[in-house]
């Protein structure tokens, strides 16, 4: 389990207009989000996890999608910087590649 507390973890999931909160626990968890990709590839037990990290597994059939209807609640992104004058390129390359992304929910304001 990712960020667990006494290998204990609550997981908030939607599924369209359904949301449920999921209570979690077992004899291993991690706050590290490689780590428990990598106990949940290795069959160490379940993980909720970026798509990122399983896509491939799950395609490849090495994963399995236990609840394929659901998934976790949106998480926002802020990107957080002085001024957008003299705004170094290495830093609007990396908001353009930001706002690319298609993970968690990201807010343009």
């Amino acid at each position: 389990m990712f960020h667990a507390k006494n290998n204990e973890r609550d997981w908030d999931l939607v599924s369209g207009r359904r949301k449920v909160r999921v209570h979690v626990s077992g004899p291993v968890a991690s706050r590290d989000i490689n780590s428990a990709s990598a106990f949940a590839h290795r069959g160490h037990g379940i993980a909720l996890l970026p798509s990122t990290y399983c896509d491939e597994a799950i395609a490849k059939g090495k994963l399995i999608r236990l609840l394929p209807k659901w998934t976790s609640s949106p998480i926002p992104v802020f990107a957080l910087y002085s001024s957008r004058k003299f705004l170094p390129l290495r830093m609007s390359v990396f908001l353009e590649a930001l706002a690319g992304w298609k993970g968690p929910l990201w807010i343009k304001d």
